[in-house]
């Protein structure tokens, strides 16, 4: 396939840079970047890091151009006389933005031929004659020549595409938008929630059924749907909520590591081993904090919010829900006090990993310096304070995982007994009456 009405001419790559940022969502628009001087390899590295985006060129082997097309997505892919832009490649078709500003969908393979044709074309042309040469036509030449170009080019390398992603320093929003994150934190909650709504559904309808006093084949009929909608959309929402988890840790580790690379390594001198590594540790408890901590937040909100909605619909209405909100403001109190005391915990822990590393650096000077039966009392005083200080945290962590819960009941309870008597109270005194 001709794709000469594809490429844009070397004079206009910047523009499709531009227009390739912003259509793949990278860049928060379409700016005009100029004409390009100097190598233009170089130029647009420049040009994608003031958009603050990352240009990486890369290359593959003959055998390999076409999975690396449909993995490097969006891209530039540079041919003899100008670019081609790249902006999603899926099941071997390639979409392709045209100077024009139209989207064309191209086989991935023709793509491929045109970006190793400046390498394959000369020994293809030879060995096509030499094919001829000894009789051979139609397609069984056409797939004799393919195989022996291949052979040949075993160890060629196919250079030329350019990959676009955003800086590993980019603002945060930037990454969640490129990625669709938050898409696809709201199909989970919306999942979530409806797979909620659904069940408590179907239990009504089957409830109905049996306070009528017989079950109704449609009820039943009615109970088992929902319950089985119920499911379906909760293993729908549980497979978007593991791709949110798969690309937001990737996230997650791009930014630390970028950060780790730019740190100021003369703080990290002063600091000391022991608190580097101690951060190391806590790499991984930010990660699954952040993620599964922010999905456990997300569905306790749901499901507090709906039973919010059932019991103003219940017994006792408002009361119930006024008793609710309290419980809540006071497990609020309780989660402040355990942030309180983790975060002391935590400090104290990151000041025995680091004493413990340089102890451990500086343990032949302690030998040598320092008596035996002293040789271990800093230790001995830090690993009380440690102690406790979790003591204090583990104490705040029971209240909030006993007392809340089982508070809850009592007060539900509670609530709910006082509209009980005083219905009966007045159905007893009106009956007197």
């Amino acid at each position: 396939m001709n794709l000469d009405a594809l490429i844009w001419p070397d004079q206009r790559a910047g523009d499709a840079l531009a227009v390739l940022s912003d259509a793949a969502g990278l860049a928060p628009r379409a700016v005009d970047l100029g004409t390009p001087t100097g190598p233009l390899t170089t130029w647009l590295d420049e040009a994608a890091r003031w958009l603050g985006l990352e240009a990486e060129e890369v290359a593959a082997p003959v055998a390999q151009v076409d999975a690396l097309i449909a993995g490097a997505a969006p891209a530039l892919l540079r041919l003899p006389g100008g670019v081609i832009a790249v902006l999603a490649a899926r099941r071997g078709r390639a979409v392709l933005l045209t100077p024009d500003g139209a989207q064309r969908r191209v086989a991935v393979a023709d793509v491929g031929q045109a970006l190793a044709a400046r390498v394959t074309a000369p020994v293809t042309a030879s060995v096509a004659a030499q094919v001829a040469g000894i009789g051979m036509h139609g397609s069984s030449a056409r797939r004799a020549t393919r195989a022996v170009v291949a052979a040949r080019l075993r160890s060629a390398s196919i250079g030329g595409v350019i990959t676009l992603r955003l800086a590993p320093d980019a603002p945060m929003r930037r990454h969640l938008r490129a990625a669709r994150l938050g898409l696809r934190f709201t199909v989970v909650a919306a999942a979530h929630a409806a797979s909620y709504v659904l069940g408590l559904v179907s239990w009504w309808a089957i409830a109905r059924g049996a306070l009528d006093g017989h079950l109704d084949a449609g009820w039943l009929a009615a109970w088992a749907l929902l319950l089985l909608s119920a499911v379906a959309v909760r293993a729908g929402g549980l497979w978007a909520m593991g791709q949110f988890s798969i690309d937001a840790a990737a996230l997650i580790k791009q930014r630390l590591l970028a950060g780790a690379l730019r740190a100021d390594l003369d703080a990290l001198r002063a600091e000391g081993v022991g608190q580097s590594l101690g951060r190391v540790f806590d790499a991984s408890a930010v990660e699954q904090l952040a993620i599964g901590g922010g999905f456990l937040a997300l569905f306790a909100t749901i499901e507090v919010a709906v039973a919010a909605v059932v019991l103003a619909l219940g017994a006792g209405g408002l009361l119930e829900v006024g008793l609710l909100a309290a419980t809540l403001v006071a497990m609020g109190l309780g989660v402040r006090r355990y942030l309180r005391s983790r975060r002391t915990w935590t400090a104290r822990r990151l000041a025995i990993t680091h004493h413990l590393i340089e102890s451990m650096a500086g343990h032949a000077t302690r030998l040598a310096q320092q008596r035996a039966q002293r040789r271990h009392d800093d230790e001995d005083r830090a690993l009380l304070t440690y102690t406790t200080q979790a003591a204090e945290m583990d104490r705040s962590m029971v209240a909030l995982q006993a007392l809340v819960p089982r508070g809850w009941l009592v007060v539900a309870a509670t609530g709910l007994a006082v509209v009980v008597l005083s219905f009966v109270h007045g159905f007893a005194f009106g009956t007197l009456g």
